[in-house]
């Protein structure tokens, strides 16, 4: 085996120190200095490994390639992610011959969702490099494997980010997370859903709705946006016309229940359009008390006072979801 598990004191100090002020820069969002900070991290592992010998460099490669795209360089982003793929590959295979669990790791997750590789080819290239490292090859720098026929051919197919977020890659805690709900028709994502996710944000909060992320190969679109829900600590819903949001409701773990707002178009006819005998008595035995709004300015004012916790009463008609615990 050449994979080292464990890393000398000196070498999880440089690492630890790179490593932080890469998050630092990444939290200021100064990503050039993240980008920075991450190839040295990277640098500071490949420089000190033995002879023969290799550790880890996967999540500084995984965490440059995420900088990359934030900074606009898509090529550079591409080769970052194609060799954390290649660095878990080669570790995994040393660590786990038989489970191949590097394809349901974030680098397998980008290739696939975010630069539309064929999962297949990704597939392949994993068996390719475990054939490798059950031949007795030692690869201390995976960059040494780009000009490899099927890591060309990989990276040839990768596409430009299509800006959809990665399902399960999050930069935020589940308690910083708003799972954001509501019908798509009618002009309701960009009216009243987008403004919600943009104050959610502006609030500190990570707005999460299901149209930014992709869906996972195998998901259906609901199970996809359950998934979200779930890892989520409180949930907005706008309850202006009836749509999928109605099973997401359904589904709010009870953890969630005194953690939830609902919304609605007070302008518009019959709202909030529910199903009156069971999702408008879920919301009452829980304790959600629908809110109308009259206007975008309204709206985010509810959400800022349902998330900050403000004691003042929302304007008339409406009335105040419950507060976050």
């Amino acid at each position: 085996m050449i994979l080292i598990d464990q890393w000398p004191d000196e070498l999880k100090a440089a690492h630890q120190a790179r490593k932080e002020a890469g998050e630092d820069a990444f939290a200021r969002r100064d990503f050039p200095a993240a980008a920075v900070e991450f190839q040295e991290a990277v640098t500071v592992v490949q420089e000190a490994q033995p002879s023969g010998r290799r550790y880890h460099k996967g999540e500084s490669l995984h965490n440059l390639g995420l900088v990359r795209l934030y900074i606009g360089d898509e090529a550079g982003a591409i080769e970052a992610t194609t060799l954390a793929f290649i660095e878990d590959c080669l570790s995994r295979a040393e660590e786990s011959p038989r489970l191949r669990d590097e394809l349901d790791r974030p680098a397998a997750h980008n290739l696939i969702y975010v630069f539309a590789v064929p999962g297949r080819q990704v597939a392949d290239l994993s068996s390719w490099i475990r054939t490798l490292v059950a031949s007795g090859e030692v690869t201390p720098d995976p960059a040494t494997l780009l000009t490899a026929g099927r890591v060309q051919g990989l990276v040839a197919t990768a596409a430009l980010p299509s800006g959809k977020r990665i399902p399960g890659i999050f930069n935020s805690a589940p308690q910083k997370r708003v799972f954001v709900g509501g019908f798509y028709g009618n002009g309701l994502l960009d009216s009243v859903l987008r403004p919600i996710c943009d104050e959610i944000r502006q609030l500190g909060y990570d707005a999460v709705l299901a149209d930014d992320f992709s869906i996972p190969a195998g998901q259906d679109v609901d199970e996809h946006a359950i998934s979200l829900l779930l890892s989520s600590h409180y949930a907005v819903f706008d309850f202006t016309e009836r749509g999928g949001q109605e099973d997401e409701f359904a589904r709010l773990p009870d953890t969630m229940k005194r953690r939830t707002l609902i919304v609605y178009d007070a302008a518009t006819a019959g709202a909030p359009k529910v199903s009156g005998g069971m999702t408008l008595t879920k919301a009452t035995r829980w304790g959600i008390a629908p809110g109308g709004f009259r206007d975008e300015n309204e709206l985010r004012e509810i959400v800022r006072d349902f998330l900050v916790g403000a004691s003042r009463p929302l304007s008339a008609p409406a009335t105040q979801g419950v507060q976050p615990e």
